[in-house]
């Protein structure tokens, strides 16, 4: 996970960029629990951290349906995390 981390912190990368089901980097991580993740992509301000997926579920919601409370409390200290968002 360092590289991956470290990866993260090179400013040309386009975080926001989706793959074909529209998961952003910080949805996959959300989804999986990957904390370090999260974090590193939650400290980049050009990270939006309220895009959905193609079926409408953000990253909140994905960490939080699969049980991944570090990750859900990560999120929710961030400015731009819509709570009230509704999801699908």
């Amino acid at each position: 996970m360092d590289i991956t981390v470290a990866s993260l912190k090179i400013k040309e990368w386009d975080l926001n960029a989706a793959n074909p089901k529209d998961d952003t980097p910080l949805i996959l991580a959300a989804t999986n629990g990957n904390e370090g993740v999260v974090e590193t992509l939650l400290e980049r301000i050009d990270t939006n951290p309220d895009l959905a997926d193609s079926w409408g579920r953000g990253p909140l919601w994905l960490a939080a349906e699969n049980g991944h409370v570090g990750v859900v409390k990560m999120l929710l200290k961030r400015t731009g995390v819509n709570p009230e968002k509704a999801d699908h």
